[in-house]
């Protein structure tokens, strides 16, 4: 009877270490510029989608949005999708959300792209349980996303879990700001 040695199986390639951002700072590359204004705890926002609308943004009863605002500039010729990026929010190093939980809006009718070579205003979001938002302290906001802008790879490890795959990763990390 030969025996034979498990190989063990390839680890995966580590994605990029995250950048620290702060408040007031920004995300600079050569296809957009953004910038992070405010870290606020809001019970309700909504916002003028032209002339004669308006959309407010989903807030489940018995939470509240925990919401970073800030403005964007695409100063390239694509139009920037918010499936172009992967986002995580971390709420007092404990509750996480990720995938569709963290949301990205930009501020006008089509609130979900940038068109190329114009700048608007975002908000950055996730809803909290009201007992959480009570005991709030600081919230880790990270975004991925890729050098072509395309929308980041999901692979599916064996035990069940996922790592999404990202040229670039940041991390801004608040208390309330506003």
């Amino acid at each position: 009877v030969e025996e034979t040695t498990p190989t063990p199986s390839p680890t995966p390639e580590a994605g990029p270490e995250a950048q620290e951002v702060q408040v007031g700072g920004s995300i600079e590359n050569e296809n957009f510029v953004m910038t992070f204004t405010s870290v606020e705890l809001l019970d309700e926002f909504s916002y003028d989608t032209s002339e004669y609308s308006s959309t407010s943004l989903y807030v489940e009863e018995g939470y509240k949005l925990l919401v970073v605002k800030g403005h964007m500039e695409n100063t390239g010729t694509s139009v920037i999708s918010d499936s172009t990026f992967a986002l995580t929010a971390t709420v007092n190093n404990e509750y996480k959300v990720d995938g569709y939980d963290v949301r990205l809006n930009f501020i006008r009718d089509k609130h979900f792209e940038i068109d190329p070579y114009t700048d608007l205003d975002y908000v950055l979001y996730i809803n909290i349980p009201e007992k959480l938002a009570d005991l709030f302290e600081t919230v880790t906001f990270t975004i991925g996303f890729n050098n072509d802008l395309s929308a980041p790879t999901t692979v599916w490890n064996s035990d069940g879990t996922s790592t999404v795959e990202v040229d670039n990763l940041y991390s801004l990390t608040s208390g309330l700001t506003a």
